[in-house]
């Protein structure tokens, strides 16, 4: 980012979770050592989601630490800002882009991530591994294996 700072490129997802978000965003922050939680408008779960932070925070979790990435449904673009003071995710700086356009949608979308042909492999053989469990298999083919935590 433009202060410096580096959002960490894993995060705790929150896309198709309801009532258990709050608690599971909670245990992500303060067992599991995040600090990236992705969330978006249409998720309809923000509420949940800053509920979570707001808890994590009581135990200890500063709130500069934590990176909240959102996505905002299209009928609303013309209204980020007007809205952002809205979001419940506690005192945290909203960052709007300056711009939207087919160009920085393509270099914002650049890997920060380059992985050889041998990790893409080992990513893939990952669920494989005694106590690992694949979640997902995204469309682009790669198995992506992640511990089952049993501490939440």
């Amino acid at each position: 980012m433009n202060n410096g700072k580096t959002i960490p490129a894993i995060g705790q997802g929150t896309w198709k979770s309801t009532t258990e978000v709050a608690g599971a965003v909670e245990c992500a922050l303060t067992e599991g050592g995040y600090r990236h939680i992705d969330t978006a408008f249409n998720y309809r779960n923000e509420d949940a989601v800053g509920l979570g932070i707001k808890r994590a925070m009581e135990k200890g979790v500063k709130r500069e630490d934590i990176f909240v990435t959102s996505k905002i449904w299209v009928p609303y673009l013309d209204r980020v800002e007007e809205h952002s003071h809205l979001l419940p995710f506690g005192n945290g700086t909203v960052v709007i882009p300056k711009s939207v356009t087919n160009s920085r949608i393509v270099e914002n979308g650049k890997s920060a991530v380059t992985l050889a042909p041998e990790d893409l492999q080992e990513l893939n053989d990952l669920h494989k591994t005694e106590g690992i469990h694949r979640t997902s298999k995204p469309k682009w083919g790669i198995d992506l294996g992640f511990p089952d935590f049993d501490f939440c």
